[in-house]
């Protein structure tokens, strides 16, 4: 099985609430305009004439009743008025006006912008805010890599919060190579510079290759990259700047958490009540955070806002808190019965980085009797019934509540009666809103319910299902993945006629070869 290392979900009702939060600000107006706005109306008749002239534009396709659209409003008007001086087209298109339009571009949800560079259209990849806005817009009129002279380094250093820069004896390196396909691939989200004057690195301490992570909100000793491995490695590159280029300690939000994500470590959740508390958990993690950079995220959460989280964490709602959450998706709480006061903090990462902390699963008990045609998974028992390697497994993700569920249910039982008599097969369920997933990570990410997975024998590979919710799909999805009892039978069965039919071949061949050569030997006789 392969488990997931570069990213880890938070519980979808966390991360939904952090877009709601996201969402709640609400613009000047509900029809997304403002009087003397500097962002473009487009309609199906001025679109082509208004944009034909523009190298580079920025377009959103919105609703006036969306609630996210209202929350970008704000935003958009003041990137808007900053890209004008960058003679940098901002505009926006209403879908519920121009539906056609909307159509063509493929807008499926709201609000969607696109970016229009060089004729070429392309999904805006950046975060809603003005600030995010400008320096993604500013980026995409800029060569991956800005060749930095000791003219321009300054103003560069300077042009964003954090900027990368990387110094190497050449443009024809290896290192410099590396560095130039990690900046293609990242262009969107990060500014990147390099310098090959030898004068310009000396002025700066620093010596080829190396990688540093300036900007307006760079730490006083700046991040430098001059391991060797990582340098020549586009992977290496990317997680020196996803994690450092992060700060210390940020509050977690809508806005941030992909960014947590793509660092691809372990993330710990400092829990704070109430602004007025927020310095006190600051001044309880930093040194720990410090510590730990690198090999542990640690972000700042508003119990007013992300409880659920805490609670998603296995932690009681008792302020201030902490928690992990891992690579897999496991969970990591502190022991709430000790006070939390740095010395502690210290000691449970260290003993987390060490191997030494337990995770916290949440389980139901084991059910006294567990045979009806679907069988009941909880936590405690999921490796025993679900990761079985004598057995495929067809598992149901689902939640009490949810509707879809309760329609699939009949379903998926006459799905267990079917296969009830074929000691290889198990279909099974767990309610997920009440058991943790104890292994697994992103083979049994749940994004929503319900989810439905196929845990193969053998190997334990974890194939998601993806077919309509009908017994003939799962059926069809079945026999696609999973050498039944049944079918086994059949196979063997068919060996067994293929046998035996060989042999009534050989028989009759031996037979016809008698009487040829009783044939051949009355006429050798009679000549």
């Amino acid at each position: 099985m392969k488990f997931g290392t570069a990213r880890f979900a938070l519980l979808g009702a966390v991360a939904a609430s952090m877009l709601m939060h996201r969402a709640a600000a609400d613009a000047p107006s509900a029809d997304n305009s403002t009087a003397h706005s500097d962002v473009l109306d487009l309609t199906n008749s001025n679109f082509d004439s208004s944009l034909e002239n523009a190298k580079l534009a920025l377009v959103e396709f919105y609703a006036p009743w969306c609630g996210y659209c209202k929350a970008l409003a704000p935003e958009y008007e003041l990137a808007a008025t900053q890209l004008k001086d960058e003679n940098v087209p901002v505009a926006k298109v209403n879908c519920d006006e121009e539906k056609a339009l909307c159509s063509k571009y493929g807008v499926q949800g709201f609000p969607t912008l696109k970016v229009l560079n060089e004729g070429t259209w392309s999904p805006y990849e950046g975060q809603r805010k003005s600030d995010a806005i400008v320096s993604y817009m500013k980026r995409q009129k800029m060569p991956a890599v800005a060749a930095l002279t000791a003219d321009n380094f300054d103003t560069f250093n300077d042009s964003e919060d954090v900027v990368v820069v990387g110094y190497f004896d050449s443009e024809d390196s290896s290192e410099y190579a590396k560095f130039k396909e990690t900046a293609q691939a990242l262009r969107n989200s990060h500014a990147f510079g390099a310098v090959v004057d030898k004068d310009l690195a000396k002025k700066h301490n620093k010596q080829a290759p190396a990688i540093v992570l300036y900007g307006k909100k760079a730490s006083d000793e700046p991040y430098t990259l001059t391991d060797s491995d990582e340098l020549a490695s586009k992977e290496g590159i990317e997680k020196f700047i996803h994690v450092y280029s992060l700060p210390l300690l940020d509050d977690i939000s809508g806005e941030n958490y992909s960014k947590y994500v793509d660092a691809g470590l372990p993330l710990a959740f400092a829990f704070y009540l109430g602004e007025e508390n927020r310095p006190a958990v600051v001044d309880l993690v930093t040194a720990a955070a410090e510590k730990v950079r690198g090999k542990i995220s640690v972000v700042l959460t508003d119990a007013n806002k992300y409880a659920a989280q805490a609670t998603h964490l296995n932690l009681k709602e008792q302020w201030p808190t902490l928690g992990i959450q891992d690579l897999g998706g496991l969970k990591y709480p502190v022991d709430q019965a000790k006070d939390l006061t740095k010395a502690y903090v210290g000691e449970f990462f260290a003993d987390y980085l060490a191997g030494k902390v337990e995770p916290s699963v949440k389980s139901e008990a084991v059910p006294e009797s567990n045979d009806g045609p679907v069988k009941v998974v909880v936590a405690n028992q999921f490796s025993e019934l679900v990761m079985d390697k004598q057995k495929d497994v067809l598992i149901e993700f689902y939640a009490p509540w949810c509707g879809h569920c309760k329609k699939l249910a009949p379903i998926y039982e006459e799905l267990g009666e079917k296969y009830t008599n074929d000691p290889t097969v198990v279909i099974a369920k767990m309610d997920a809103t009440t058991n943790d997933i104890p292994v697994g990570g992103e083979d049994f990410k749940v994004t929503g319910f319900p989810t439905i997975k196929l845990v193969k024998r053998d190997t334990n590979e974890v194939v998601t299902y993806e077919g309509n919710r009908s017994l003939e799909s799962f059926e069809d999805f079945l026999s696609q993945h999973v050498a039944t009892s049944a079918t086994e039978k059949v196979k063997e069965k068919a060996k067994d006629a293929g046998e035996a039919a060989k042999e009534k071949v050989e028989a009759i061949a031996e037979e016809i070869n008698e009487k040829v050569a009783d044939a051949e030997s009355k006429v050798h006789e009679e000549l």
